[in-house]
C-alpha cells in the first residue's frame, strides 16, 4: 500500500460532481482505514457510523437517524453548497449487480419514505444519495431531488 494513496484516500472528499469517483473513494478509504473484522457482522451501523465519522470530520454537519418524512433516515448532510439524505445498504455480495440493486432500494427509499421532506424549504440543491456496502467494496448514487408543486 502506497503512502500517497493512503494520503489521498485519507482525505475523501464528499463529491457529488463525479460519483463513480466518489465510489472508488468511499471503497479505498475503507480498504485502507478499516480492519476486515470490523465488517464481519455485515451490519449496516458500521458503514453508517464510519462515514458520519469521516464527513462531519471534514465539515459537514450531519444529522444522523432523525424521524423524518415518514421514517427514520440514516444521514443527513447540510453544507453551504448542498444538502444531502444519504440512506445505506449492505449487499449480498461484493459483486456490481448485488451492489447495484442495493444503492437502487437506497434512492428508491428516500423516495418513498420522504426523508428529504425536511429540506424542501431550503435554496440550495438536495441530493439523494444511496450507498451500497459489501466488506471492502462501496458503491454510491447521487440524484438531484426535484421538489415539485407547493412546498408544504
Amino acid at each position: 500500500m502506497a503512502t500517497v494513496g493512503a494520503h489521498a484516500a485519507i482525505r475523501m472528499n464528499v463529491s457529488l460532481a463525479n460519483v463513480e469517483s466518489f465510489s472508488k473513494q468511499l471503497t479505498d478509504f475503507t480498504s485502507i482505514v478499516l480492519p476486515y473484522n470490523d465488517f464481519k457482522a455485515q451490519d449496516e451501523w458500521v458503514y453508517h457510523i464510519f462515514f458520519l465519522g469521516r464527513v462531519y470530520s471534514l465539515g459537514y454537519e450531519c444529522i444522523s437517524n432523525l424521524e423524518a418524512g415518514l421514517g427514520r433516515f440514516d444521514i443527513m448532510m447540510k453544507s453551504c453548497e448542498f444538502n444531502a439524505v444519504i440512506e445505506f445498504k449492505v449487499a449480498s455480495s461484493a459483486t456490481n449487480k448485488a451492489l447495484q440493486a442495493e444503492v437502487e432500494k437506497a434512492v428508491k427509499q428516500i423516495d418513498t419514505k420522504e426523508y428529504w421532506h425536511e429540506l424542501r424549504k431550503s435554496p440550495l440543491p438536495t441530493y439523494k444519495i444511496g450507498i451500497a456496502c459489501h466488506g471492502k467494496k462501496c458503491l454510491a448514487k447521487a440524484v438531484l431531488h426535484e421538489f415539485s408543486g407547493a412546498t408544504t
